[in-house]
């Protein structure tokens, strides 16, 4: 019956150490998209960057005939550039806080399956030692309860000596 218990133990531990690789293995997808997001935001940005550079190139072109434009071009380039860069460090650090997370939810998971394996290991072996140990114990519970029946008889008065006691 102790068996059934611990086998039924050791099942709901392998369970939840499942639980916690899945759990791992999810944050990592989120970590991922997330990241492949930001890399397209980024990327939407530099193909911008790029054709407001090829805008201001034709711009050169017409240098003499529309100076101004040039300028304001260039302004709203540099701006754009400002805003695109500071895009970035921000994904930058959206992506360190989503890998710290990650690496937390890694760590964590790892302590529960470090646990897991502790606890099955533990179930285990006592699982083990009552199997097979069992037998010894019936044994020499039998063994005790002869002796001290055995004792009890010796120790009996009776009317005629006794021939194995002494």
């Amino acid at each position: 019956m102790a068996t059934n218990k611990d086998i039924d133990v050791m099942t709901q531990t392998v369970g939840e150490m499942s639980e916690a690789q899945s759990n791992s293995y999810e944050a990592l997808a989120d970590n991922f998209a997330a990241f492949q997001r930001r890399n397209m935001d980024f990327a939407q940005g530099g193909l911008e960057f790029l054709t407001l550079q090829e805008s201001n190139a034709r711009a050169v072109q017409e240098w003499w005939t529309n100076g101004l434009k040039l300028l304001q071009l260039q302004q709203h380039n540099i701006s754009f550039a400002q805003n695109w860069l500071s895009s970035g460090i921000g994904a930058l650090q959206d992506q360190t806080e989503q890998n710290r997370s990650t690496a937390e939810v890694v760590v964590q998971s790892a302590r529960k399956q470090q646990e897991g394996f502790r606890n099955l290991g533990e179930k285990f072996v006592g699982t083990y030692q009552n199997f097979f140990f069992s037998p010894f114990d019936y044994t020499q519970a039998f063994l005790r309860t002869a002796q001290q029946a055995t004792s009890r008889g010796c120790r009996r008065p009776s009317r005629r000596p006794s021939r194995g006691c002494n």
